[in-house]
Parts: structure tokens; C-alpha cells; sequence
């Protein structure tokens, strides 16, 4: 009997904790809940009600700042104010918030709201069963890793290839990856702190994917193979290995009921292998090992407020990358053991601050005004080096350097830009929206990882100084300025939803990458490219009987609840 001690005791706190967790979320429910007064939604959810064939149907603004929409297993429905504010601003129409109302619907007819709150509890088990064994024999960690092994998620994905590879004997097209997510987090729930720290992981050592041929090899006549998935490419090096892994933290303080701070940070990092051959032949026509290296860091602060009318928010946001691409190409059989080797290292650094405010003029008119200034910073390291007698020594080859380098450079340059956004709302009637919108773009510049220096226009020929060639590989910042015009209404007594657009967007320094005959890799761009277009959709109800039977489920579902504690799942 005293085996079985803590499986009893697991489960009699998941029976206590799923009572206790329903009846504190029903409480935070009702103290951080209004019922939904706004008269066209109103007249949206009587209309789903009538179809429903119920007397209404109960819909509650949550006061809190994320878009969301919630279901009770009693038959009420949430919608938090961040949502209702969107519905506000124009940003959701009101037939669009009355479908994700419907969709809560869904989750409490078919119970998903009871359902979470028993796996939940039933987590809550799993776990208190693994800190009694692990905190017997791990006294200090022992809870926290049973905290963490219940939080772990794992993939793995395994299948053969669809083809072969009839050169290196390896399967073509086939998966051999797995992956791993691990979360913990603490707070929310109406709490004033939220924490969430999560990770992931994900491997990928599959087989080289070669692709076929279209048309028979021009040196050696090799046919087309007859199955597509199969391939005849002779490069097998390097093996092909992807790695990727990072981790992330959402912070949130709730400093009063109209003041919260947000913090959110990333780090990322990942390393691939792999062979590209492209000419898809056993010879060295054009193959390509390849490596890219990249590792990125972010940070975001934001400060909101919501009191009424007025919301607004304020922000800084930092991103400190890395991005180092090596790659051979082979072409052994334009002339003997040739390679062209490129290292290119860029750099980015980049700072912004933003804000924006969004004010309510009386229930029919919206307006939005924001900014944002940017300054970036590119760092490159470029090095294009050629050799002979075979390929590169990075990716253990037996090339010797052949002449000097086409391109050896290293420089940085800066860019800073404002960006302002401003938007105008308004409703002449609760079933019609008119906006009108004004946005502008930015893409910081930089150098091409590419380029060849030595093909830089000169005022010597043949000879470009530094300040030429950095000018040759430099290209600048994309901009964009963007305009739109748009209706968003219900017709015909909600039967039909129609939303139009007319935009207008004037790109300056587009940037392309692209190659220039044989020998010049480079960013072109053209200096000003604007872009016209209207845009339409409708919506008509069709299956107003179906979603009618469909729904009857909910009918039945609330009936049979009433009895429950009450709880809450988000969508």
C-alpha cells in the first residue's frame, strides 16, 4: 500500500487542482470582466444566436492587452480588450470578431475547455509523481527537472528516399531529422507577472538532396535518368549536417491597470553542411560545398498603456547578427583542379526606438499616429580567392592559391532613418468601416557578400582603389512609401462581407540580388519602382444551415454544463 502513496496522492491532487484551478479562473474571469455592450457586435452575436436557436449568446470583454478570444465550458465567451480595441481601430472587421466568437463556440459544443482543464491536471499529476521519486534521489534538482521533463516536447521524422543516388549509392530525397522544445514558464492568468522561457533544438542529417536533369550532360552525353527523384551527382563532401538551437524569454508586468512593461529576448543560433551539385553529374562540372554560419541576438522593451480612448505604445528594440557563408565552386572540367573559394563574414548591429498612440473620438472615429527611427551598422569581411589543383583547404582540399585574391575587402557602413505611420478610422454606421492609411519602409543597406573587386569600374583600369571597390559591392538602403485607401462592410443583413483596397507603394532602391554575365555577382536596384493596386473580397453566408447544425452542439453542451466549474481555454 505504501508503493501506491504517491500515485494516490498524484491523483488527489489533480482532482483538487482542477477544482481549485476552475474556481480561481472563474473568479479572475468575473473581477477582470465586462459583459459586451458595443451595439453592432451585439447585433452580430443576437443574429449567431437566432441561427443557434438560443435565447443570446454571453460574450465578455477580458481586460487584458493581448488579442485573443477565450470559451468558458458554461457557455460564456471572452474576447480579450487588445482584440476589441483591433475591432475598434478597424484593423477587424465586426463580422471577422463575430467568426472567432463563433469558433469559441466550437471549443465549448465539442468541451475543449473541460478537456484542457482535466490534461492539465492530469500534467499537474505526472509531474507531482516525478518530484516525489526524483526529489527522494536528486534531493536539491530533483523538482526542478521533474518541472522540466513534463514540459519537454520531441520529433523525430525518419523515412527513406523517394530516389537514389546511382554515383554515391545514398538515398535521394529521403528525412532523417529530430527536434526538441522545452518550456517553462510561471505567472499570467490574471497574475501581474508573467515569465516564459522556452528553447528548442533541431537536427538534421538527411542525405544530400541532388536534383535531375532535364537534358543529356553536354560532355558526356549521359541521358536523362527516367525516374525524377533519382540523381547522378558525384559530391559528397562535406556531409551534409544541420544544426539549429535557440532560446527565447517573454517577460510582462501588469505595474497598474493601465501601465504595462514588456520584455522580450531571442538568441539563435545555427550551423549547416552540405554538398550542392549542380551540374547533377558524376564530373566536376559545377559543384558546391557549401557552410553558412549564423548567430543572431535580440532584445525588445515595451512600455503600453490603455486608459480608455487613448492606448499607446513605446519601445526599444536592439539586434546584434552574424552571418559567415564559405563555399567552393568546383569547375574541374572547364579547367583542371580550378576553384573559386569565397569567405564572406556580415555583420549587423542594429538599434530602433518606436512608438505609436491609437485615440477614440467618439464611437465612430479612430485615429493612429506612430514612428520609428532605425540606425543600422554592416560590417563585411569579404575574401573571393582562387585555386588550383583541387578544391579549397577549409573544405579539406588540395588547392594551392592561385594568383591574388579577386576580392579582398573589409569595410562597414551606416544608415539611419524615421519611418512614420499614421492611420484614420471611421464608421459612419456600426456595419461600415472607412480607413484610410500611410506607411513608410525601410531596409538598411550593405555590402554584397558576392561581389568580385577586381571588376570595379576604375579610373585606372584594372586597377580600383578601396574607396572603388567599396563603392562597387556597396548597395543602398530600400525605402518605401506606402499609401491605402479601404472599405470594410456587411450587406444584405450580414449575408454578405465585402472588403476593398486601393494602394499605392513607392519603392526607392529596390534591392535584387542578381548576377551580371558570368563573372559579377552584385545587389542592382532601381532607384524608384512604384507599385498600383486594387484589391476585393467577398464573403457570402452559404452554409448558414450547416454551421446552424453544426452549432446545435452547443445548445445541448450548455445545458448539460451549467452544473461544472467554470474555466478558461484560449483559442
Amino acid at each position: 500500500m505504501l508503493r501506491l502513496t504517491p500515485i494516490l496522492l498524484a491523483i488527489a491532487y489533480a482532482i483538487i487542482a482542477y477544482r481549485f484551478s476552475a474556481w480561481r479562473t472563474h473568479r479572475e474571469l468575473d473581477a477582470r470582466s465586462t459583459e459586451l455592450a458595443d451595439p453592432e457586435l451585439k447585433r452580430l452575436t443576437d443574429r449567431l444566436a437566432a441561427s443557434l436557436e438560443v435565447a443570446r449568446v454571453p460574450v465578455f470583454v477580458y481586460e487584458i492587452d493581448p488579442v485573443n478570444g477565450l470559451a468558458a465550458p458554461d457557455g460564456r465567451i471572452f474576447i480579450t480588450r487588445g482584440f476589441y480595441r483591433k475591432y475598434r481601430s478597424g484593423e477587424v472587421s465586426g463580422e471577422e470578431l463575430a467568426s472567432v466568437i463563433a469558433h469559441e463556440l466550437g471549443h465549448v459544443a465539442l468541451g475543449h475547455s473541460r478537456r484542457r482543464m482535466i490534461d492539465f491536471s492530469g500534467q499537474n499529476a505526472i509531474r507531482t509523481v516525478l518530484m516525489m521519486v526524483l526529489g527522494r534521489f536528486v534531493p536539491v534538482i530533483g523538482p526542478w527537472l521533474a518541472g522540466m521533463v513534463t514540459s519537454l516536447l520531441a520529433a523525430r521524422l525518419s523515412r527513406g528516399g523517394f530516389g537514389d543516388n546511382l554515383t554515391t549509392g545514398l538515398e535521394n530525397y529521403n528525412k532523417d531529422i529530430w527536434a526538441g522544445r522545452l518550456s517553462m514558464e510561471m505567472g499570467g492568468y490574471g497574475e501581474p507577472v508573467f515569465l516564459r522561457i522556452s528553447g528548442d533544438y533541431t537536427k538534421d542529417e538527411s542525405d544530400p538532396r541532388g536534383g535531375t536533369r532535364l537534358i543529356p550532360g553536354l560532355a558526356s552525353g549521359a541521358p536523362v535518368l527516367d525516374d525524377v527523384f533519382d540523381t547522378r551527382g558525384g559530391l559528397d563532401d562535406p556531409i551534409q549536417d544541420v544544426e539549429a538551437y535557440g532560446l527565447a524569454m517573454n517577460a510582462e508586468i501588469m505595474v497598474s491597470d493601465t501601465v504595462t512593461l514588456r520584455s522580450i529576448s531571442a538568441w539563435r543560433k545555427d550551423d549547416s553542411l552540405g554538398p550542392i551539385d549542380f551540374d547533377a553529374l558524376p564530373a566536376v562540372d559545377l559543384d558546391v560545398p557549401g557552410a553558412y554560419f549564423n548567430e543572431q541576438i535580440s532584445q525588445e522593451l515595451q512600455l503600453l498603456y490603455d486608459n480608455g480612448p487613448l492606448n499607446g505604445l513605446l519601445g526599444f528594440y536592439y539586434l546584434d547578427a552574424k552571418a559567415d557563408t564559405l563555399f567552393d565552386v568546383r569547375i574541374f572540367t572547364t579547367f583542371a583542379g580550378l576553384t573559386a573559394f569565397t569567405r564572406a563574414d556580415v555583420d549587423t548591429e542594429t538599434y530602433a526606438i518606436f512608438g505609436d498612440l491609437t485615440y477614440d473620438i467618439g464611437d465612430r472615429l479612430s485615429v493612429s499616429l506612430g514612428g520609428r527611427y532605425t540606425w543600422d551598422e554592416r560590417t563585411a569581411d569579404i575574401l573571393r580567392q582562387n585555386y588550383l589543383g583541387g578544391g579549397s583547404p577549409f573544405f579539406g582540399g588540395a588547392g594551392i592559391p592561385f594568383g591574388a585574391p579577386s576580392t579582398n575587402f573589409q569595410g562597414s557602413a551606416k544608415f539611419e532613418k524615421f519611418t512614420p505611420r499614421a492611420s484614420i478610422s471611421f464608421m459612419p454606421t456600426p456595419d461600415h468601416n472607412l480607413y484610410a492609411s500611410y506607411s513608410k519602409g525601410f531596409k538598411g543597406g550593405g555590402f554584397d557578400p558576392r561581389g568580385v573587386g577586381t571588376n570595379a569600374p576604375a579610373a585606372v583600369p584594372g586597377q580600383p582603389t578601396d574607396a572603388e571597390i567599396a563603392d562597387f559591392l556597396s548597395f543602398a538602403p530600400e525605402e518605401v512609401d506606402s499609401y491605402e485607401i479601404g472599405y470594410k462592410g456587411s450587406l444584405m443583413n450580414g449575408a454578405l462581407n465585402v472588403a476593398a483596397a486601393a494602394f499605392y507603394a513607392d519603392y526607392t532602391d529596390v534591392q535584387i540580388p542578381g548576377s551580371v554575365a558570368c563573372t559579377i555577382q552584385v545587389n542592382t536596384g532601381s532607384e524608384r519602382s512604384p507599385r498600383r493596386g486594387l484589391q476585393s473580397v467577398g464573403i457570402a453566408r452559404l452554409y448558414r444551415c450547416a454551421i446552424r447544425r453544426i452549432y446545435r452542439q452547443y445548445r445541448q453542451h450548455a445545458d448539460r454544463c451549467r452544473r461544472i466549474p467554470r474555466s478558461s481555454e484560449h483559442a
